[in-house]
């Protein structure tokens, strides 16, 4: 379904109509009902690469299908390498698919990646240096650092903001 269609399988029924023509017409015949289908040649057609696209919403597809296809899909260029079956027991007792947070951060990199600016008011920054407002780029790392110091300064922070 993924690598043909696009999409993960929507229910158990459709998982078992692919069953029967591989156990009964072979894997030719499998592949063969994908790229024959109906939904193929509109989505793809004759000329196009399948690619991804359960994760927009279509007419007549489920929405159950977002959380499949992204429970599939999810991680750096949706590798296949080492997963093991993501959606057996959610398709096979016809459950929604929960759509679970990575381990370990957010996304591609952790919040200790991230980069924020500081906006400052009422601060002395030195001893030449008096100004009524500032800004400061600040690693999340070094975050809490940058806070205290403005803090003893006598700084008021006006905000804090993620730039990258």
């Amino acid at each position: 379904f993924k690598h043909l269609l696009g999409r993960a399988p929507q229910d158990q029924a459709e998982v078992a109509e692919h069953v029967q023509i591989y156990n009964t017409q072979g894997y030719a015949a499998e592949i063969n009902s994908y790229i024959d289908s109906n939904e193929y040649i509109r989505s793809f057609g004759d000329n196009i690469v399948p690619s991804a696209r359960g994760n927009r919403t279509q007419a007549g597809v489920k929405n159950v299908g977002f959380n499949r296809t992204f429970a599939l899909m999810r991680g750096f260029a949706a590798n296949d390498l080492g997963k093991s079956a993501k959606l057996i027991s959610d398709i096979g007792a016809n459950l929604a698919t929960k759509i679970v947070s990575p381990p370990g951060g957010s996304g591609a990199i952790s919040n200790t990646g991230k980069r924020f600016r500081v906006a400052v008011s009422k601060a002395n920054f030195g001893v030449r240096v008096t100004k009524s407002m500032a800004t400061f780029d600040v690693v999340y790392n070094q975050l809490a650092q940058k806070i205290q110091s403005i803090q003893k300064t006598g700084g008021k922070i006006l905000s804090i903001t993620e730039i990258a």
